[in-house]
C-alpha cells in the first residue's frame, strides 16, 4: 500500500502512529524511516540491515536463521538490496511461518515512511523494486505500507508495475480542513490554559475569522498549522501578538501545493532584527547541509562558524516553530559527553527546499554554493585545530566542500595562505605549538586528496609547490624525536614499507614481545613526541569514511618513509637499513614509498 501526500500533510506522524499501534499489538514486522538530513536514513546502506534486525525481535524464531545467514556470507550486507532481502527476511519469515495454516496467520505489516528522502533516484527505484518483488514471495497476510511524497518517478512505477497496489492520497481538501481546523480550537485551548502569558490573553481570543483565515491559508497541508502554532505559542513572546503577525502576514497566492509554507517561512524570518539575519541563514544553511544525526549542538557551530560563544543558541532558541533546541546524550566527539549537550533538531524538509531556493525564498535566499565556500574556508583555516568535535566535522566533510564549494579567488588565497599551505601561522592565534597527530594521520591525507580533485587551474602546482612540502615538513617536526631510537625509527620505517599492510601496533608486538620494558618506552615515545601511531584513533564516521582509510593511511605511510629518508642525522641510513629489514624479515614483495626512485621495487 502507497500512502502519498504532499510537504506538510501528516505523512511521517501517520506512519509513527501505524508503527506504534501495530507494535503495541505484536504485528509490527519493523519500520524504517527515510530521513534526507540523517547519514544513516539517508541511504540504502542499512535499509535492509535495520528491518534484519527488527524482524529478529518482533519473531524471535527468525532470530537463528537471520545469523546464519550473516556467517554463511559475512559479506552480505555488501550485496544487491534484492539480494539482502532473500536471505535476511524473505526466507526467514517464510520459514518461521511454515507451520501455520493460512487461517491461523495473523496480519503483520512493515513500515517504510520517507521513501523520496533516500539519497538518489535509483536507489528510491530499487527499494520500490525489493519490496515489490518481496510481496509476491511472502504471505498475503503481510502487508508492506510505504508512504512518500508523489514525486514523479514513484509515481510513474505506481502507475505502471505496481498499479495493483492499493493508494490512498491524503490531500482530499475538504476533510483535511475539517481536522486542521479541530487541530487549531484544541491547541488555542491549551495556549489559553498553559501559555507563561495566559493571563494577559482575552477570554474569547481567537475569534472565529481568525481561526477560518488560519484553516484556509493551511491549503490543507498540516505542517502549516504545526508550524503557526508553534510560532505563536513560543514561549517568550505574547500569543496575540504572534497571531497577529501570521495574520497580517500577505498571502501568497499557491501555484504549488508543495509552497504552500512558503509565506509562513518568510513570515518567521522577517521576525528577525536585520543584524540578525545573516547570521541566522549562515547557522541554518550549514545545519541543513550537514547530513549527520543528531545535529550537532550550538556550542559546536559557535566554535565551527568563529560565532560569540552563545549566539547560535540565542538566535536558534527564539524560533521554536522551526527547530528544537533539546537536550541530546548525543555529539559529534568519538567519547561520549559526561552531561547532556544541546541538540539541534529541523522539524521539516521543506524549509530546506525553501531556503535553498532564490524563486521562493527571495531575500532570504541561501545560496548553497557561497555557503559552502564560507565554510570550506572556515574548515582549511580550522584544520590543525585540538577540538576533537571540529576535527572530525573536518574529516568528514572536507571533500564534500571542496567539491561543491564555488570556486573564489578567496578560497584559492585561504588554501595557499593557510596553515596547511604555509609555514607562516603568526596569523592564527589559536594555532597548537604541537600537531594533534590525528590531523596529521587522518584530516591533511583528506585534505591533499580533496585539493587534487580540485577545479582550480593551478590545482596541480598548489599540491605539489605548497601543501604537500608543508605536510612532510610538520610530520618532519613530529617525526624527528623518533630518531633518538634507532628501533622505534626502524619499526615505523618497517611499518610504512611493508606489504601486506601490517599495523604499527601488530609490529611493535612482534618484534618486541619479549623485550617488554623497551617496549613501553617506544610506545610512551612516539604517543609523546611522535605521531602516536601505536594508540591512534581511528574516524568513525561511517562507512564512506571507512571505505577510504586504507587509501589515506598508504598516504601517511608513504609520506612518513619519504621525510624520514630527507631527515639529517643518518636519516637516508635508517631509510636504507629498514628496506634491508623487511626483506629480511620478508614483510614485503615490492616496496612502496620511495619516493626517489619509485620505478625500483625490492622483489624477495
Amino acid at each position: 500500500m502507497w500512502l502519498h501526500g504532499s510537504a506538510g500533510v501528516g505523512k511521517t506522524t501517520i506512519m509513527h502512529t501505524i508503527a506504534e499501534i501495530m507494535e503495541g499489538k505484536g504485528c509490527l514486522l519493523g519500520s524504517f524511516f527515510f530521513r534526507r538530513t540523517g547519514d544513516r536514513c539517508n541511504t540504502t546502506q542499512f535499509f535492509i540491515p535495520t528491518l534484519a534486525y527488527q524482524l529478529a525481535l518482533s519473531m524471535p524464531e527468525t532470530r537463528e536463521l537471520i545469523e546464519r545467514a550473516i556467517e554463511d556470507d559475512p559479506l552480505i550486507f555488501t550485496h544487491k538490496l534484492q539480494v539482502q532481502m532473500q536471505m535476511l527476511l524473505i526466507w526467514p519469515i517464510k520459514a518461521a511461518l511454515q507451520g501455520e495454516s493460512s487461517a491461523s496467520r495473523h496480519g503483520r505489516v512493515l513500515v517504510i515512511d520517507g521513501l523520496d528522502e533516500c539519497q538518489g533516484t535509483k536507489k528510491q527505484l530499487e527499494v520500490l523494486k525489493t519490496l515489490y518483488k518481496a510481496t509476491a514471495e511472502l504471505p498475503s497476510s503481510i502487508v508492506i505500507l510505504i508512504a512518500s511524497r508523489p514525486e514523479s518517478h514513484i509515481q510513474n512505477k505506481f502507475d505502471t508495475v505496481l498499479r495493483r497496489a492499493s493508494a490512498l492520497v491524503l490531500n482530499d481538501i475538504r476533510s483535511v480542513h475539517t481536522d486542521i481546523e479541530r487541530y487549531y480550537i484544541e491547541k488555542f485551548r491549551e495556549i489559553k490554559q498553559q501559555h507563561p502569558l495566559r493571563a494577559n490573553i482575552p477570554p474569547f481570543w481567537p475569534s472565529y475569522s481568525a481561526i477560518n483565515k488560519l484553516v484556509q491559508r493551511a491549503a490543507g497541508e498540516f505542517m502549516y498549522a504545526t508550524i503557526a502554532i508553534r510560532f505563536i505559542s513560543a514561549q517568550r513572546k505574547h500569543p496575540v501578538k504572534q497571531l497577529d503577525i501570521v495574520l497580517g502576514a500577505t498571502a501568497r497566492r499557491v501555484e504549488n501545493i508543495d509552497h504552500v509554507l512558503d509565506s509562513l517561512y518568510v513570515t518567521v524570518f522577517s521576525t528577525y532584527k536585520k543584524d540578525d539575519l545573516p547570521a541566522v541563514l549562515l547557522i541554518l544553511g550549514s545545519i541543513l547541509t550537514t547530513s549527520y544525526s543528531p545535529i550537532p549542538a550550538p556550542s559546536f557551530w559557535d566554535r565551527l562558524l568563529g560565532l560569540q560563544t552563545g549566539r547560535v543558541g540565542r538566535l536558534l532558541l527564539g524560533q521554536e516553530s522551526l527547530f528544537s533546541v533539546g537536550h541530546d546524550q548525543s555529539t559529534y566527539s568519538f567519547k561520549p559527553s559526561k552531561k547532556p549537550l544541546l541538540s539541534v533538531q529541523i522539524y521539516h524538509a521543506s524549509l530546506r527546499d525553501f531556503l535553498f531556493d532564490s524563486s521562493r525564498s527571495g531575500r532570504f535566499f541561501v545560496d548553497r554554493g557561497i555557503l559552502l565556500e564560507k565554510l570550506a574556508k572556515r574548515c582549511i583555516y580550522l584544520l590543525f585545530t585540538p577540538d576533537v568535535d571540529i576535527q572530525n566535522y573536518i574529516f568528514a566533510r572536507i571533500s564534500y566542500l571542496l567539491n561543491d564549494a564555488k570556486l573564489t579567488s578567496e578560497l584559492h588565497d585561504t588554501i595557499q595562505g593557510s596553515p596547511a599551505g604555509s609555514a607562516l601561522t603568526s596569523s592564527y592565534s589559536w594555532y597548537p605549538s604541537v600537531i594533534d597527530p590525528f590531523c596529521l594521520q587522518w584530516i591533511y591525507p583528506e585534505y591533499l586528496t580533496a585539493i587534487q580533485k580540485l577545479r582550480f587551474e593551478d590545482k596541480d602546482n598548489l599540491y605539489l609547490t605548497s601543501l604537500l612540502p608543508s605536510y612532510q615538513g610538520h610530520l618532519r617536526q613530529r617525526l624527528e624525536p623518533c630518531l633518538e631510537s634507532e628501533m622505534l625509527t626502524f619499526i615505523i620505517l618497517v611499518y610504512c614499507l611493508s606489504e601486506p599492510s601490517y599495523t604499527f601496533q601488530e609490529l611493535v608486538d612482534i618484534f618486541f614481545e619479549e623485550l617488554p620494558v623497551l617496549k613501553v618506552e617506544l610506545i610512551n615515545l612516539d604517543r609523546e613526541h611522535g605521531l602516536n601511531l601505536y594508540g591512534c584513533r581511528k574516524p568513525t564516521f561511517g562507512p564512506a569514511a571507512e571505505r577510504k582509510v586504507e587509501d589515506l593511511w598508504q598516504i601517511l605511510k608513504a609520506n612518513i618513509a619519504s621525510t624520514i629518508s630527507q631527515l639529517e642525522s643518518n636519516g637516508d641510513c635508517y631509510y636504507t637499513a629498514a628496506r634491508h629489514l623487511v626483506r629480511c624479515f620478508m614483510l614485503t614483495t615490492t616496496v612502496h614509498g620511495d619516493t626517489r626512485n619509485p620505478e625500483v621495487g625490492f622483489e624477495i
